[in-house]
């Protein structure tokens, strides 16, 4: 086609839309397409992060209100304001991401709402996404409830009210110390400066779009996250009285400690001098009404900034109670005394093993485990595992079984000095369970009427109640059905519905049934395919 007459910008386009065809016949398009799909369940995995942050945050400043509601009120209202209106500027862009891949794999809005962007097929879609989002001229963008400049509209909404709510409850250098702008600012392409709406949603794929809408939500997310941050921390940053004093007793490694390990514990008054140490008289109170302790236990006590530790280390396992005196120079000069006891277990040294995700190891993947001993830190552990290999990892190992029916954990801990063998743990080792055959969510044998039937679009399937997130692709299936006494059976070589498909379940009448069999799936992504158990049927009512 001729580019003579073209602006800049559609000559580019066209320019890449050529690329794109020989990345295509290269086969590097998809590998393109899905580093979108990567980044984006990163991004949405953000995003659920930063959702339980906020409800946190919330559900502690609605536990203040009920304590101090006048204290609290103007901070706790502000958080709801900030709340809602990202609730709502989420939930737009959530709508606007669902309606698209409808409109892309012209499927139902209520599907298109529960999948996510690695099941859509047409990743490399263009049209749709800059039809809804901009129309036809970049220069002149469609505007309709569902646009690229309706998303404007509600960025900048933003943007102005998050302000206007939080500028008469915070000081003005809090407010202008935070990022509350979610940035809309024109790009540069090359020599050409372009619209922000241009620049992101134009003539860009599917895979772009929604990654793109996806990390617009973590912006406002993050800003409603720091607004909430900052609000809350007002509530008792300058709350400090002293209207009671209490003794606080606070073991600084544990109450449960092994036998030739050293017990700690600091002793204090909740309200304290950094520039007057207590005195810590550790022993038995002979007089309840003095406090006094006869022969106290100085030897085991230190003192630093006001606070008394006191260390013991036990020679037997067992409970040992402890307490005595703390004795704080009141203003006057006088020793004013607070007796307290506690209480502390000393154990022989236990081994713990637990799997982190499930009680047996699963062939074909790393089962992570949690490995720790009491008293003991984990560089001070060894892991050796029978049938398979094993590697450390962050967060404790990870065991990857051979072909035998069991393996056996044996944990080696260097406790003071001294190598210590604990007894194997034993763990099953199983199959990764077959997936299930799936259509719009169900399984084995129902019922449809016609309208529902026109959803059927997608064979997919799914591992249930299965804690390791393992996701399959289904990679061919058969449809069967008969109509005028003829029995047809259709193939596809993917996990979508043929235009032949299609247009026989659309003549399907009630009382008839409809079977899709010898489904094969693979782990995605790099999984073989494997024929799957069972088949769908569906009657048609």
């Amino acid at each position: 086609m001729s580019m003579g007459d073209l602006p800049p910008r559609q000559k580019m386009i066209s320019m890449m839309y050529l690329v794109l065809l020989a990345l295509l016949a290269m086969n590097v398009s998809k590998e393109i397409l899905n580093s979108f799909v990567i980044i984006n369940d990163g991004l949405e995995r953000t995003n659920e992060g930063f959702e339980h942050k906020n409800a946190y945050t919330m559900a502690e400043f609605g536990k203040k209100a009920a304590l101090d509601p006048e204290k609290v009120r103007k901070y706790y209202i502000a958080a709801k304001q900030v709340r809602d209106l990202s609730k709502e500027a989420d939930e737009f862009i959530r709508d606007l991401k669902s309606t698209i891949i409808s409109k892309v794999e012209q499927i139902p809005y209520e599907v298109a709402d529960t999948i996510d962007l690695m099941m859509v097929a047409s990743k490399d879609n263009h049209d749709v996404p800059t039809s809804l989002l901009i129309g036809p001229d970049a220069n002149n963008p469609v505007n309709h409830e569902k646009s690229g400049v309706a998303l404007m509209m509600r960025l900048d909404n933003f943007n102005k009210t998050i302000r206007q709510y939080i500028t008469d409850v915070l000081p003005i250098e809090d407010v202008e110390g935070m990022d509350l702008e979610i940035k809309m600012d024109d790009m540069s392409e090359g020599d050409q400066t372009v619209t922000w709406l241009v620049g992101n949603f134009y003539h860009m794929p599917i895979a772009s779009v929604i990654t793109n809408m996806t990390r617009l939500q973590a912006e406002i997310k993050n800003v409603e996250a720091e607004v909430l941050r900052t609000l809350f921390s007002k509530i008792s940053a300058d709350d400090f009285t002293f209207d009671n004093l209490k003794i606080a007793v606070k073991p600084t490694n544990g109450t449960y400690i092994t036998v030739g390990d050293s017990f700690k514990a600091e002793v204090l008054i909740a309200a304290y001098s950094t520039t007057s140490d207590p005195i810590l008289d550790i022993g038995e109170i002979t007089d309840s009404v003095g406090f006094k302790v006869d022969n106290p236990d100085s030897t085991n006590v230190s003192y630093n900034n006001g606070i008394a530790t006191y260390a013991v280390v036990p020679r037997s396992a067992g409970e040992y109670e402890w307490g005595g005196v703390l004795r704080v120079q009141k203003p006057n000069g006088d020793l004013i005394s607070y007796p307290f006891s506690s209480v502390f277990t000393a154990a022989e040294p236990s081994l713990v093993v637990s799997p982190t995700k499930m009680n047996v190891f699963y062939r074909g993947l790393s089962n992570p485990i949690s490995v720790a001993v009491p008293g003991v830190s984990s560089d001070k552990l060894s892991v050796s595992v029978s049938n398979a290999q094993s590697k450390k990892t962050k967060d404790g190992f990870d065991v990857l079984p051979g072909n035998g029916k069991e393996c056996k954990v044996t944990v080696t801990a260097e406790v003071n000095g001294r190598k210590q063998a604990f007894p194997p743990k034993l763990f099953r080792v199983k199959p990764v369970p077959p997936p299930t055959p799936e259509v719009m969510g169900k399984k084995g044998s129902f019922n449809l009427n016609k309208a529902q039937l026109k959803g059927v679009q997608v064979v997919v399937a799914k591992l249930e109640d299965f804690l390791f997130d393992l996701k399959y692709l289904v990679t061919s299936f058969e449809m069967s059905v008969t109509v005028g006494g003829m029995r047809q059976d259709l193939k596809s070589p993917n996990n979508r519905l043929t235009s032949k498909m299609k247009s026989i379940l659309s003549k399907m009448k009630p009382g008839q049934s409809v079977v899709f069999k010898k489904i094969t799936a693979k782990r995605f992504p790099n999984g073989k395919p494997e024929l799957l158990n069972g088949s769908i049927i569906i009657d048609i009512i």
